[in-house]
């Protein structure tokens, strides 16, 4: 695999951060969701991820990561956040995106090993993720260990759909994964 390095997110990173999320909901979702769930503009996107990125560097709110190819090219980012919509999870996997000509390449499993390395390190031992149901990345979180928590309803500016909760009750075996990557 490429040299790619796990790092955190800097606000110089957001331009590439919007890329990946709109390329790849874009690759994931097109035909499956009406227009107006993909019709995101980059320049939007990386407008809220610069302001995020900006907030993040002095609050600390947010485990925010990207995977950088060769010094330079972010090609996925993952953000994660502690507590969770469950209360028995003590951190969760907020968003993550991987640029659609980096996939199948462990860059995701990377970066969540990542993120759950980093919680256990801080004592917090589990990790919730929601996924939508319709998204043909679910079996990439079942892959990963993670066990099916409950559905709920979720609107995507007026697209009903389902989102399907998963969890990590130990980030011991998550955290300690080896994939491709450094």
């Amino acid at each position: 695999m490429e040299k790619v390095q796990i790092r955190r997110a800097v606000p110089d990173d957001a331009d590439r951060m919007a890329h990946c999320l709109v390329a790849g909901n874009r690759a994931s979702f097109d035909g499956l969701v009406p227009e107006k769930c993909l019709d995101f503009p980059v320049e939007e996107s990386s407008r809220n991820w610069r302001q995020t990125l900006v907030e993040n560097e002095t609050s600390h709110i947010w485990l925010l990561l990207v995977a950088e190819y060769e010094a330079g090219l972010v090609v996925g980012y993952a953000m994660f956040g502690t507590g969770s919509r469950q209360s028995e999870f003590g951190s969760e996997l907020l968003s993550m995106a991987v640029d659609p000509n980096w996939q199948q390449r462990g860059i995701g499993r990377l970066l969540v090993q990542r993120g759950a390395a980093f919680y256990q390190k801080q004592g917090i031992h589990s990790m919730l993720v929601g996924v939508l149901e319709i998204n043909p990345n679910v079996a990439f979180y079942e892959r990963l260990g993670a066990k099916y928590v409950e559905e709920r309803p979720y609107n995507w500016d007026g697209f009903e759909t389902t989102e399907l909760l998963y969890g990590w009750a130990n980030l011991e075996m998550l955290a300690n994964l080896r994939g491709r990557g450094r």
